[in-house]
């Protein structure tokens, strides 16, 4: 979470670190929890944290955009299994939705936003961590026109280009 901007003069004083939070769910509900202990604070004024496959290996890094100091990248190292879908990079592809489902009954799902932050754009690849998780059972895409596909057993650690819909820009005169 980016917490500033430069405005007014006590900002120069006053700043508030970027900080980093992981979601649980407590009670049925999705609850966020400070964690500075993953060690991706930010003492700079930052614009934006954004998430994007830096190396390309398929997992999601973190790069802090900073008004006030060096961009900052931190690449994920972790051994978890993941899947990325990557949405054609379209005006037409905002408010896809994509849902993974395991073999352990799980779903999760991912959209494609028009913006994570101050003049920062989201990347069209969804990543999903999957921890443990050996298969995903099916991959569900909606598109913003009503369209659905469906990719059955996608393989993990890998990443899938959608390709451009025929129809997808058909609501669009």
């Amino acid at each position: 979470m980016a917490q500033n901007y430069i405005k007014w003069p006590v900002h120069q004083y006053l700043k508030l670190c970027g900080r980093t939070a992981l979601q649980s769910t407590e009670h049925g509900k999705p609850v966020f929890h400070h964690t500075p202990l993953l060690g991706l604070e930010n003492p700079y004024f930052g614009q934006a944290p954004v998430i994007v496959d830096l190396d390309g290996d398929g997992k999601q890094d973190l790069l802090w955009l900073n008004i006030n100091g060096p961009a900052r990248a931190f690449l994920n190292r972790t051994r978890a299994n993941y899947l990325t879908i990557t949405v054609p990079d379209r005006v037409t592809a905002i408010g896809t939705r994509v849902t993974l489902e395991t073999d352990k009954g799980e779903s999760d799902t991912r959209a494609v936003i028009g913006t994570v932050g101050m003049l920062t754009d989201q990347t069209p690849e969804l990543s999903f961590g999957l921890g443990d998780r050996q298969q995903v059972v099916r991959a569900v895409i909606h598109y913003p026109n009503g369209q659905t596909e469906v990719i059955a057993a996608p393989p993990i650690n890998t990443k899938i280009r959608l390709q451009p819909r025929p129809r997808m820009d058909a609501s669009i005169q």
